[in-house]
């Protein structure tokens, strides 16, 4: 009876979604901090900035794009500033506003992880053939969607849900 209930929460989506995300997060730590020194969230940093490779960018729109709290951008951020490669600085027309923008090295060090990013995506692929991959690429984007709505969805009940003293009060009255 257990390993039959074992067997159907591996067989669950979720669970193997899951254990894939798991499973690639670790291998990528373990090449990004083998060959560059780097943890998983300097290198989404770098990789979020991968499109915008010679200009800088709004620190606010980096840390939007990388969906990382606050408090572990402003840390990941520091760490790259500190290993020289990415420059903090103030935008020129507007004080208030911080960006990033790669160093000479960061952009040497970008362009290797974007090539390790492809070459992974290309082995990962080439276990499917071309009509799963389309397959897979348009199921994965309706799956993205309707998480994306789950979130929302979730967001707006708790807001609508009354808070812990609000509960509280409501019982006692």
């Amino acid at each position: 009876m257990v390993e039959s209930k074992r067997r159907q929460l591996k067989n669950r989506f979720s669970y193997q979604m899951r254990r894939f995300h798991l499973l690639y997060t670790r291998a990528s730590t373990l090449i990004y901090t083998n060959r560059f020194g780097l943890t998983n969230a300097e290198c989404r940093m770098i990789a979020e900035m991968l499109p915008r490779f010679e200009e800088s960018m709004p620190l606010s729109s980096l840390i939007a794009e990388a969906s990382i709290d606050n408090a572990v951008a402003t840390r990941t951020i520091d760490s790259l500033v500190a290993k020289g490669l990415v420059v903090r600085r103030v935008h020129e027309h507007d004080a208030r506003v911080r960006e990033v923008a790669f160093t000479e090295r960061g952009r040497e060090v970008g362009r290797s992880i974007q090539e390790i990013i492809e070459a992974r995506d290309q082995r990962l692929m080439s276990r499917l053939t071309a009509e799963q991959q389309a397959t897979l690429h348009e199921a994965m984007r309706l799956l993205v969607d309707e998480a994306e709505q789950m979130l929302a969805d979730e967001r707006a009940a708790k807001q609508k849900a009354p808070r812990r003293g609000e509960r509280n009060k409501a019982k006692s009255s």
